[in-house]
């Protein structure tokens, strides 16, 4: 035994006292210390098993949320696939080509590249043409950029039967 521990010993044997009485009061008083504590466990003890029915109820409603936000999502994917089904996308036609209405001048496109589909159905369910932004990440911008790599063009159709049928989905 080391004497840090020996001295530690003496020390505890030092607060009990020598007496009978004295010894029956000292036990009274741990007793009631070793009560107080043992109540204080027992309420420790019910409030984690209340705050884990919590945690459960939480796991619960996050699973359930987690399944919600995954049917509202695959939703939303869907409209948008179901809403770009009807674009078109035109590339390779230089910038500026397609003048002040470049709706006519896709018509006219149409017009001349599928003669035996376009009619004037067709030219009624072209609600919108655009060009689509340059996608400056893929293309190194050059003086000469806007030639190069002309921006395409988008055209929305309003009836995604109208389109012409041998074009792929933009």
């Amino acid at each position: 035994m080391s004497l840090l521990q020996a001295q530690r010993v003496e020390a505890h044997y030092a607060q009990v006292p020598a007496d009978n009485v004295a010894t029956q009061q000292y036990l009274a008083k741990v007793s009631s210390k070793v009560m107080a504590l043992s109540t204080e466990v027992a309420e420790l003890r019910q409030s984690v098993v209340g705050t884990e029915e919590v945690g459960t109820a939480t796991v619960k409603s996050v699973v359930i949320h987690d399944h919600h936000l995954t049917l509202v999502q695959s939703k939303i994917e869907d409209l948008e696939n179901r809403q770009r089904r009807n674009n078109l996308q035109v590339f390779g036609i230089p910038e500026g080509r397609e003048g002040d209405d470049p709706r006519q001048y896709i018509v006219q496109l149409f017009g001349w590249a599928f003669p035996d589909q376009m009619n004037w159905y067709m030219d009624s369910q072209i609600q919108r043409v655009h060009r689509l932004p340059i996608n400056r990440d893929r293309i190194k911008i050059t003086p000469n950029s806007r030639t190069d790599h002309p921006c395409p063009i988008l055209v929305y159709v309003g009836n995604y039967f109208a389109r012409p049928s041998n074009l792929s989905e933009g």
